[in-house]
Parts: C-alpha cells; sequence; structure tokens
C-alpha cells in the first residue's frame, strides 16, 4: 500500500554524479519542465509521470521552489541511483488561473508533444496512447489536484493514464461522481493535519469511499501528521508515489 508519511532521507537531496537533467520547453500557451535520467538513451523505453502545478506556480518551482536551496531533481536522481525506482521521465506544468481545464483540455496533445521528443511506450496512433497507459501517470497539487481528478471521474482522456494522484484538494470542488472511478486505475491521495479543512475533509471522504468497496481498496488517501497546505509538502508525497508507481 502506499504511504505518503515516509520522509525522503536527508542524504537524497544531496548532488551525485549521475544527475538528470532538467529541459524547459512548452506547450499549448504553458510552460514545462522536462526531467530526463542520466545516460537518457533514445533507444530504451521510459516510464512517464506528468505533474501539474497549483495555482500560478510555475513548472520550475516543483524542482526549486523559492526559498529552497536543495534540488528535488536531486532526489529522483538517488532514487534512480540506488535502484529504488527504474529510470524515468518526468514532465513538471506550468499551474491555472482558478476555474480552468487546461490539463484535461490539452491531455492527448501533451503526450503526442512530449513523447514525440522522448522515448516511453507511446506508438503514434491513439490506441497505443491506450496501450501504453500503464507506463504512464499523472498526478497534481492543490488546483492541479482538481484537474486531476476531474479528469479520473469524468472520463476524460482517463484512458490514458494508469496512475493518478491528487495532493492538498479541496471539498469544495469535484466532491462528486467517486463512483465513476475505474477500478483498474490506482489512485493515490494526501493531506496534511495541517492543511485547511476542506482538503483534510475530501481525503477522508475518498478513504471511506475506497474502504467500502472491494474494487478500490488497493488505492489510497492518506492524511499525514503534520503536513499542510504548502508547495514543499507536496515533494514528499510525489518521493512516495513515485517508488509506488515505477519500483
Amino acid at each position: 500500500m502506499l504511504d505518503y508519511s515516509i520522509p525522503i532521507p536527508a542524504e537524497y537531496w544531496n548532488k551525485i554524479e549521475q544527475g538528470g537533467t532538467l529541459t524547459d520547453d512548452a506547450y499549448a500557451g504553458k510552460k514545462i519542465c522536462i526531467y530526463t535520467p542520466y545516460g537518457y538513451d533514445p533507444n530504451q523505453k521510459y516510464d512517464i509521470f506528468y505533474f501539474k502545478m497549483g495555482t500560478n506556480n510555475p513548472a520550475r518551482q516543483f524542482w526549486t521552489f523559492k526559498g529552497q536551496t536543495s534540488h528535488f531533481e536531486y532526489v529522483i536522481d538517488n532514487l534512480i541511483a540506488k535502484g529504488e525506482i527504474k529510470p524515468c521521465i518526468i514532465v513538471s506544468i506550468d499551474g491555472n488561473k482558478p476555474n480552468t481545464c487546461w490539463l484535461q483540455d490539452n491531455a492527448e496533445g501533451l503526450i503526442y508533444y512530449v513523447e514525440g521528443k522522448y522515448s516511453t511506450y507511446l506508438e503514434k496512433t491513439k490506441a497505443k496512447v491506450i496501450e501504453s497507459a500503464p507506463h504512464r501517470a499523472v498526478g497534481g497539487w492543490s488546483l492541479g489536484s482538481i484537474e486531476v481528478r476531474t479528469m479520473l471521474v469524468n472520463d476524460r482522456k482517463n484512458d490514458f493514464y494508469k496512475f493518478f494522484n491528487w495532493y492538498d484538494i479541496q471539498s469544495g470542488y469535484n466532491s462528486k461522481n467517486m463512483d465513476k472511478i475505474d477500478p483498474t486505475r490506482f489512485v493515490g491521495c494526501a493531506a496534511g493535519s495541517s492543511d485547511d479543512g476542506g482538503c483534510i475533509t475530501f481525503t477522508k471522504n475518498c478513504a471511506g469511499y475506497f474502504a467500502k468497496d472491494p474494487l478500490l481498496s488497493h488505492n489510497t488517501a492518506q492524511i499525514v501528521k503534520g503536513y499542510k497546505h504548502y508547495i514543499k509538502y507536496q515533494l514528499n508525497y510525489f518521493y512516495n508515489a513515485v517508488k509506488f508507481f515505477f519500483h
């Protein structure tokens, strides 16, 4: 079972020789930042994780946010070097203004754009996009998490991904249609015990849905003690999610 509470080991923030590469790019009016692992080989196929930031948070902030002297790409480098995850590609995406659905509206085009440049399990037809879903994850924080959950329960391009993650989502958004979650998908969501009440309430509701339906019992909804609605905590959530999905 996915456990979001495991802290990132301090030594994982250290830079290592086998470091990956961050490349800035853009698609459909949004800046994106693409992590490729050390020794990236265009003849090898890689799993890929798309992550949507919160309101107006830039893509680069996923890797180094204001006031943080460490770099999250070092954590991914260490996970790969220690054999805890397979080498993978990670795409962070600029956040939106409220009440927009950029991720859902651009899901297919974004996949073709990024995976047309980098080597994944994607082939060049829509059917192959669906077939390669077991090697693709999508996640989001705050407003980005709302887009991810909406896509999952509203059947909006949700067959393009196998793994769905959302962090710090508020109960006032998308609190319906939990019964529409596809049991073949893997869902993980988290919020902090010091988060705002809406985030805690919705995450507890998710846990209730997962617990009462045996077909959804493989999913995770967790309240993590001491965490709050702040960007640095979503890095810890992501650290545990990527280990669970791409081990």
